[in-house]
């Protein structure tokens, strides 16, 4: 499935009684998608009913609340979508598994944070026994952590909800005989006073920070569905039913730890009356990759002729004007060594057939940069790159004398951090629209010389 960017139609700017050509390139490419939801998609960027029912040749038959916020409205919901993730064959909720959503060296430094303030758990209902939650809970580990303010947003990108719907995220602790008993995540719509202005839990977002030896499973008995604590897992599930109504066969609960310690965190998401809950980047970002990006080389041959290109207009390196994402003490952070624009061609042309073959998709290329040279002391603020025509880009490394090497940051689709190094004639294939990346630590060198193609999907 793909989807429209969030600035591609200027978003509720106003009503637009015209389907545009990219709308029916973007109906087109996604036959798969259902008509209901598309239809939602395209009223919520301010097309008219008739225009939308035309393109389409379908009218809705849910309520027009609905399809104006087709997540939380009148108590009505729709399922999620989790990237890479496996959804369980229920009947009975609705839930997701994400192995590997978190690093073993994430999981390390999470379960260190949790342990510095961790007091009794505590559960949501009047006067509790004291057996139901023997847990400890750290309730403020995003305040403690860079990385756990990183990982509330990481969150709230994963299941595409809006951050002003989540409760912060809270880490939880088991020693060798705590429990939770059976237990609802949801609130007691008659008792608790908890739901007021927020609204009540819809999803629950669960990781396992370390594999339990024996024990510690989390269990959902009405659905027959079991859990064993494996580090990095995430599991995702709905408390709801679509219209809104508490799901008991959400219903579980934490086994005694027989063996070891289990540590967890865990983020849940409200209904929040009133407010759109999909945050739009995640609506309509389209992912072509797993990973989103691939480290690569050019062939001998290739490397050799960008070499010969980069030398014979070395000679007309100009300083390039001020740029937003560049930052140095020097004057000039930058230079640029340009080429003609048939040479442009020629090297776009040398990665052209291996990123098709990558992403999966065919592409057209579309901006060719000159040669980018960085300077001593230069840094490049994290971003995103333009999402007209920097959707898949190329990073090749051409010429390097540095102290040491200058680290590429990136996070990948699944929102982990890498630090990427190259050597002259290596590259690296990425989703340059999708991925954060950039340069956070200071070029030490006198010169790093970047060559960047970049490319978009062809038009349907």
């Amino acid at each position: 499935m793909q989807y429209i960017t969030d600035r591609t139609f200027n978003t509720k700017a106003q009503v637009k009684n015209d389907i545009t050509d990219l709308c029916f390139e973007w109906i087109a490419s996604n036959q798969d998608m259902d008509k209901t939801e598309m239809f939602s998609i395209l009223l919520a960027e301010g097309f008219n009913f008739m225009s939308i029912s035309q393109a389409l040749n379908f009218v809705p038959t849910v309520n027009m609340e609905w399809l104006a916020n087709p997540v939380v409205i009148t108590g009505q919901s729709k399922p999620i979508t989790i990237k890479g993730g496996t959804k369980i064959n229920s009947d009975k909720i609705e839930m997701w598994v994400l192995d590997d959503f978190l690093t073993t060296a994430e999981c390390k430094v999470l379960i260190e944070n949790i342990h510095t303030d961790m007091k009794p758990s505590g559960i949501d209902i009047p006067n509790p026994p004291k057996d139901v939650r023997t847990s400890k809970t750290n309730f403020s580990i995003s305040k403690t952590s860079a990385f756990g303010e990183h990982l509330e947003w990481r969150f709230c990108d994963l299941l595409g909800l809006d951050p002003r719907h989540a409760e912060t995220m809270q880490g939880c602790h088991y020693e060798i005989g705590q429990e939770y008993k059976e237990h609802p995540d949801f609130f007691d719509p008659a008792t608790s006073t908890c739901i007021g202005k927020y609204g009540q839990r819809s999803y629950t977002a669960m990781v396992y920070l370390n594999d339990v030896e024996e024990g510690g499973e989390t269990v959902f008995p009405k659905c027959d569905i079991s859990f064993k604590p494996k580090r990095g897992t995430a599991v995702i599930w709905n408390n709801l039913n679509l219209d809104g109504s508490v799901n008991h066969n959400s219903v579980h609960r934490a086994n005694p730890v027989l063996k070891g310690t289990k540590t967890i965190i865990t983020k849940w998401f409200r209904t929040s009356k009133g407010l759109p809950v999909f945050s739009a980047e995640k609506i309509y970002a389209p992912r072509y990759t797993d990973k989103g990006f691939k480290i690569t080389a050019l062939f001998d041959v290739q490397f050799k002729r960008v070499m010969e290109i980069y030398k014979n207009h070395k000679k007309n390196e100009i300083s390039e004007p001020p740029k937003r994402a560049i930052n140095s003490d020097s004057q000039t952070p930058s230079t640029l060594i340009p080429f003609t624009h048939e040479e442009g061609l020629e090297l776009s042309d040398m990665v052209h057939a291996r990123l098709e073959e990558w992403t999966g998709i065919k592409l057209v290329p579309t901006v060719q940069y000159g040669f980018r040279n960085y300077n001593r002391g230069t840094t490049l603020n994290i971003h995103r790159d333009t999402e007209d025509t920097h959707i898949i880009g190329v990073i090749i490394n051409v010429d390097q004398q540095v102290d040491k090497p200058w680290a590429l940051n990136m996070e990948d689709n699944y929102n982990h951090k890498h630090e990427i190094l190259l050597q002259p004639q290596c590259m690296v294939f990425y989703e340059s629209r999708n991925l954060l990346h950039g340069r956070v630590s200071p070029l030490e060198g006198d010169r790093y010389v970047n060559l960047f193609l970049h490319f978009k999907p062809k038009e349907v």
